[in-house]
């Protein structure tokens, strides 16, 4: 049934997803590329395949930054067509795999701007697959009279809003209410950047997992395998690299636990072992059941 109905909104798109993956370099492009003695040499190996424009006008010599923004934007352009041809859950899924890309842009748009780099610096970074007209807004916005106005830009005109918000309201619970504007986006200038990020990604990764599952049928069996293994590497992730850091330390563990999603296949058994982990012998020990 999920099948013989498929084409009525989404047909139209997976004949798209089937142009676009016919245009993956094959086996040949790849012994061309690997025969490559410069960068040049790379722009020529790619002219008759389907990259074969998307550095026609950049200057010589290239730079291996520019072929990577460059394949970056191709894929953006691609996705953006692939997203404004599709309709209902598709449409919403596809919002989904921006989102990731878009907490990664404005969480860096903020580190940026208080960090007083330029505007023009700090976009010509971002990832265009998280790209959102707003986010020069960010990047331009002086912070030094307060964070209001970035507050206001974060929550009410950005596509990934409602995620800094329930941060927002996670880390000062009991003050959310009281505090004006100012002093909630003072919040963005007092707190550790990579943690928010760590619980945006948390929260983005719970809801991509929870709407799958509501779907149902092949997307909930496929997308729940992908995303249960992409959980587990970010509690890995999180555990691995808190060792180090004042997250490692035993009263701070509270805060490094929070970060672990609700899902996976270490969920929840391997999860509370690890919880309990404070070097690499005790990760070691708290995934062994698991063969990981």
């Amino acid at each position: 049934m999920e099948i013989s109905l498929f084409n009525i909104d989404d047909g139209y798109t997976e004949a798209l997803c089937r142009g676009f993956r016919s245009g993956f370099l094959t086996p040949e492009d790849y012994r061309r590329l690997g025969g490559a003695d410069s960068l040049e040499d790379v722009r020529t190996a790619l002219e008759d395949t389907d990259y074969g424009t998307f550095l026609q006008d950049e200057p010589a010599p290239l730079a291996v930054t520019t072929i990577g923004q460059k394949a970056r934007e191709k894929l953006a352009q691609e996705f953006r067509h692939l997203r404004a041809q599709a309709a209902g859950p598709l449409g919403k899924f596809l919002d989904f795999v921006a989102a990731e890309k878009m907490i990664d842009n404005v969480v860096n748009l903020i580190q940026g701007t208080i960090n007083k780099k330029a505007a023009a610096d700090l976009l010509g970074k971002v990832d265009p697959l998280g790209w959102f007209p707003e986010m020069k807004a960010i990047a331009s916005m002086d912070v030094s009279a307060g964070y209001e106005d970035i507050y206001k830009t974060i929550l009410i005109d950005t596509p990934v809003g409602p995620y800094f918000e329930a941060y927002l309201k996670q880390v000062a619970p009991s003050e959310t209410e009281s505090r004006t504007m100012g002093e909630m986006g003072s919040i963005f200038g007092e707190t550790d950047l990579e943690l928010m990020k760590n619980s945006l990604k948390k929260a983005w990764l719970e809801d991509f997992y929870e709407f799958c599952s509501k779907l149902g049928g092949t997307t909930s069996e496929v997308m729940g395998h992908i995303l249960k293994t992409e959980s587990d590497f970010r509690v890995l992730l999180v555990t691995l690299n808190s060792l180090n850091t004042n997250l490692g330390t035993t009263q701070q563990l509270q805060d490094r636990n929070a970060l672990y999603p609700s899902l996976g296949y270490l969920y929840p058994e391997g999860t509370d072992r690890i919880r309990k982990a404070w070097n690499e012998t005790t990760v070691k020990q708290a995934i062994e059941p698991f063969g990981v």
